[in-house]
C-alpha cells in the first residue's frame, strides 16, 4: 500500500510516525528522491541508528526525535514538512492503538491542517480485534503495562468528521493468508469463510488508506 501510494498517489515523502524499529527505508524499492521521515523516541532511534550504522536506505532518510503526542512540537513538525514537500503519505503503524480518542482526533486535526500531508495509512482494531491483542501483549510481558486504547466503535468512519475518507480497508487476516505469512486454526478459516461471521472477522484487525478531503462536506 506504501509503493501503491507512491507510484499512483503521486507521493514524494513519507511521513513515519512512530516509527520503531520499522526498516522499510531500507528495504523497500521506492525511488532515491523519496523523503523518508522517521519519527521516534530519542533512545529509539539511537539504537536503531547503532544497529543500521553500516547500511544505506534506499531513499533520502531524516530522523526526528519527538514525542508524538507533544502537540506544540508535531504542528511545528508538520508545517516545516509541508514547507519541502508536494505530497506526503503519513504511515502511523502500531501507534494510534495506545493513544485515546481524544489524541487520535487531535492528531487527525493537526495532519489535515497542512495541505501537503495527502494520504494516512493506518492499522485499525475492532474492539474485540483490541481484547484478543491486549490479551497476547499480557501473556508476552510480566508487567502488563501496555495498554491498548484506540478500537472506534464506527471504525474508519471515525476519520471522516475529521477530513479523512477510506479508500481501501485491507484485514489482517486475508492479507496475512494472501502472503502465506499467517497460520490459522481450521475453525477460524471455516469462520472466516462463512457471510454471517465473514465482514466482522474481516474488520477485527486491518490496514485503512486515508485520503484528506474537505471536512465541510462531511458535517
Amino acid at each position: 500500500m506504501i509503493i501503491q501510494s507512491i507510484e499512483q498517489g503521486g507521493v514524494d515523502a513519507v511521513l513515519n510516525l512512530g516509527a520503531g524499529l520499522d526498516t522499510r527505508a531500507y528495504r523497500l524499492p521506492v525511488p532515491a528522491s523519496l523523503l523518508w521521515i522517521e519519527v521516534d523516541f530519542p533512545t529509539v532511534l539511537d539504537y536503531k541508528a547503532s544497529k543500521l550504522a553500516s547500511i544505506k536506505p534506499g531513499c533520502r532518510l531524516k530522523s526526528v526525535p519527538l514525542d508524538v503526542t507533544n502537540s506544540q512540537a508535531r504542528q511545528r513538525l508538520f508545517r516545516d514538512i509541508g514547507s519541502e514537500t508536494k505530497k506526503v503519505l503519513i504511515v502511523t503503524e502500531g501507534l494510534l492503538v495506545y493513544l485515546n480518542p481524544e489524541q487520535v482526533a487531535a492528531l487527525a486535526r493537526d495532519l489535515w491542517a497542512q495541505p501537503q500531508l495527502s494520504w494516512w495509512l493506518t492499522d485499525l482494531a475492532s474492539h474485540s480485534g483490541l481484547q484478543l491483542i491486549q490479551n497476547s501483549l499480557d501473556q508476552a510481558t510480566a508487567n502488563g503495562e501496555a495498554k491498548l486504547q484506540f478500537a472506534p466503535a464506527e471504525g474508519t468512519n471515525f476519520f471522516w468528521q475529521l477530513g479523512w475518507e477510506t479508500t481501501e480497508f485491507r484485514s489482517l487476516l486475508e492479507e496475512g493468508q494472501r502472503l502465506q505469512r499467517l497460520d490459522l486454526p481450521e475453525a477460524l478459516l471455516a469462520l472466516l469463510s462463512s457471510p454471517e461471521h465473514q465482514e466482522s472477522l474481516r474488520k477485527l484487525v486491518g490496514f485503512a488508506l486515508l485520503r484528506r478531503s474537505e471536512k465541510d462536506n462531511h458535517s
